[in-house]
């Protein structure tokens, strides 16, 4: 009963980015939705829109709250991470929906649509993940050189 009156706060904030996620996925899908009946987007474009800003966010998330930075671990970082990460992040992007969406174009025959949209999925997800990473890692090594004063440059 104690671990879970610990972690109770933790859940309770993780459910709210949650929450913020799938309300931003949702205002995604509206700001879209007019641009997609009048033909001028395809019909999944505010998944793959939502799914590659996610990707971008998680690889900068994941290095601005790294424990590697400021010394170590630290509880509050640990709970921006999860909200971010786990909630926020989980809520707003989808592979369920990508897949349902795939399959929906295979079986209308859209072959040609739901080839691009496999691989822009596939392959620009992972790259916008990539290149939230690196402006992460960017912005931390900036970040040492102001407080610590220089730093030789690490690997990526």
């Amino acid at each position: 009963m104690s671990r879970i009156k610990r972690q109770a706060p933790l859940s309770l904030w993780i459910g709210l980015g949650g929450a913020l996620g799938a309300l931003s996925r949702f205002s995604v899908d509206q700001l879209l939705h007019d641009w997609v009946l009048a033909g001028w987007l395809p019909a999944f474009s505010a998944t793959l829109a939502v799914n590659l800003l996610g990707s971008f966010l998680i690889g900068l998330v994941a290095v601005l709250t790294a424990e590697q930075r400021r010394g170590g671990p630290s509880i509050h970082r640990a709970q921006w991470r999860a909200f971010l990460m786990t909630g926020f992040l989980g809520g707003m992007t989808t592979a369920s929906l990508f897949s349902l969406e795939l399959l929906w174009h295979l079986q209308a025959g859209l072959y040609l649509f739901a080839g691009g949209y496999a691989l822009a999925t596939i392959l620009l997800c992972p790259t916008m993940a990539w290149l939230g990473y690196r402006l992460g890692r960017r912005w931390h090594l900036r970040h040492l050189r102001r407080t610590r004063g220089a730093l030789p440059e690490a690997p990526e």
